[in-house]
């Protein structure tokens, strides 16, 4: 039966514990040895000195045993640490692939970790058409990035969003706000495809209109200001003044 992580544990516990105490033991040991080695007599008559090897000085042994006590120490710790990630399944690394989706059309390029997506990736579908994010554990976070082939690129970052024409013009959103500025004109105000909204635009010739919008045109109340002359406060259906 496959033993379990409290049990590996134990087990790797009690072999560093014994190599420890197996170590200290022999330290032990080599400590009484300068000892003998000082009280000895040994005649030079009858030992011959090519035959006698240097003893090793007690303090040099002692920082040797010092050192592989350490070291097993360290390396028992290591194991154990080792042991701990795995069984918690936080020890996995990050690796760079190459995925298709299933009908081929988009394509990812970017980390996977645990089998989900994780850190920088691009996400490029057949048109082109590619999105920039960083993930974490599968789910994308700010900023993202999507760049409509040869068209523009828009910007989001948590409520603020950047979008950029083909032309450079660039266009600013925050929550329902929208601000651009452009060679032909400039906007501030609210805006969508369809529905009333409120919203100011001004016009490269001078020109420019503050007041109600309906499905991009003037509609309702407001103030509309010409080249020349006063301004023209009152209510507009779909772009005309009304009498």
């Amino acid at each position: 039966m496959a033993q379990t992580f409290k049990e590996k544990l134990a087990e790797l516990e009690t072999k560093r514990r014994f190599e420890q105490e197996n170590v200290v033991e022999q330290d032990l040991e080599t400590s009484e040895t300068p000892e003998i080695w000082e009280t000895a007599e040994v005649s030079e008559a009858v030992v011959p000195q090519n035959d006698v090897e240097p003893a090793m000085p007690a303090q040099t042994k002692s920082k040797l045993k010092l050192k592989k006590l350490t070291l097993a120490i360290f390396v028992s710790l290591f194991v154990i640490l080792i042991a701990q990630f795995y069984a918690l399944g936080d020890f996995s690394l990050t690796r760079q692939v190459t995925q298709k989706s299933l009908d081929g059309k988009f394509t990812y390029q970017g980390g996977l970790k645990n089998g989900r997506f994780s850190g920088d990736a691009t996400i490029k579908n057949s048109s082109g058409n590619t999105l920039k994010a960083k993930f974490k554990a599968g789910k994308m976070l700010d900023p993202v990035t999507y760049t409509k082939n040869n068209a523009y690129v828009v910007t989001e970052n948590g409520q603020k969003v950047t979008i950029t024409l083909a032309d450079k013009s660039v266009i600013h959103q925050t929550a329902n706000q929208y601000s651009f500025k452009g060679s032909v004109f400039s906007y501030e105000g609210a805006w969508r495809f369809a529905g009333t909204w409120q919203g100011k635009m001004h016009f490269a010739n001078g020109a420019s209109y503050d007041g109600s919008w309906k499905n991009g045109l003037p509609n309702g109340q407001g103030t509309y200001t010409p080249i020349v002359g006063d301004p023209i406060t009152g209510n507009f259906n779909m772009g005309e003044l009304e009498e």
